[in-house]
């Protein structure tokens, strides 16, 4: 089906980093059959939200005449938004969080959309990008019926063009796997309990147990709920891991809550896919907070 994509770039610099990975983004979008449309924030005019109120108390338009309205219209349009910006202080940049400000007058209108994120930042750490797609996530708390689809992280890259060479641009790529996913999709939806070739002998006698998942639609893989279900983890502690296309846990622990309710759970790491090998050094601060690793 035919979607209407926006794509709304906040660096200050035309072809930074951040707005570079916009573009195999919106090929992938165009080879796909969808609408898309991309817009430089910079080339639009837009104030500061003044805290007027004549929206939010009066229901009438804002009063402000520039860019704001005409954007606004087009995120209310779209069927997905992608949402760029460099990591300023390990927030957005001016730019977008202005935009985002600026939704105060009609963000009850902006429904039902699945969103994207694309962050770059100097820094090499993913983790340490997690406050600015927090940001993003508070505005996804105030819209109805949002869902957050998926991240694109361009790590260690400061100065324009320090993104090209970089395996995050053919992962900015909206590939098709359509068959793949919808397969599992389908068995999500249908709680498929596969059968498994191998179990775990002697489980009773171990205490914690790390169970690691990838992420298939905002939860476990149903091999996971399989082994979930056949055992009694009553007086254990379940300590879990996921790798994951951007979505992080999803609703994985709450469901595996409800799978294993008397067990305890410790604090869980996700880890993006396509930073499975360079992730060591989060895997031991991990440990060591759980006090598994000196």
């Amino acid at each position: 089906m035919n979607k209407n994509v926006l794509i709304l770039s906040s660096s200050p610099r035309r072809g930074g980093n951040s707005d570079r990975l916009c573009d195999p983004f919106l090929q992938g979008c165009k080879d796909a059959g969808h609408t898309v449309e991309k817009i430089f924030l910079k080339d639009k005019h837009i104030n500061y939200c003044t805290g007027c109120g004549i929206c939010s108390m009066y229901g009438k338009p804002c009063p402000q005449k520039d860019d704001a309205a005409e954007v606004l219209e087009k995120m209310i349009a779209a069927d997905v938004m992608v949402m760029a910006t460099p990591v300023y202080f390990y927030t957005t940049s001016a730019q977008m969080k202005t935009l985002i400000d600026r939704c105060c007058a009609r963000y009850t209108e902006i429904t039902n959309k699945n969103f994207y994120f694309i962050v770059t930042a100097a820094e090499p750490s993913i983790p340490a990008m997690e406050r600015t797609i927090d940001g993003f996530r508070g505005f996804l708390d105030c819209l109805e019926g949002a869902r957050e689809k998926g991240i694109i992280y361009g790590t260690g890259v400061w100065k324009v063009g320090e993104i090209e060479g970089k395996p995050v641009l053919k992962e900015a790529y909206p590939t098709d796997y359509h068959s793949v996913v919808e397969q599992d999709k389908k068995e999500i939806n249908t709680n498929h309990r596969p059968a498994l070739k191998n179990d775990v002998q002697d489980f009773d006698k171990y205490d914690i147990i790390f169970i690691g998942s990838p992420n298939w639609w905002s939860t476990i893989a149903p091999p996971v709920a399989t082994f979930l279900e056949r055992h009694d983890f009553s007086g254990k502690t379940i300590v879990p891991f996921m790798t994951h296309g951007g979505g992080r846990f999803g609703h994985s622990i709450s469901d595996m809550k409800k799978l294993c309710p008397d067990a305890s759970f410790s604090e869980g790491l996700a880890i993006r896919d396509s930073y499975v090998n360079d992730n060591r050094q989060d895997v031991v601060k991990w440990l060591q907070t759980l006090k598994l690793l000196k």
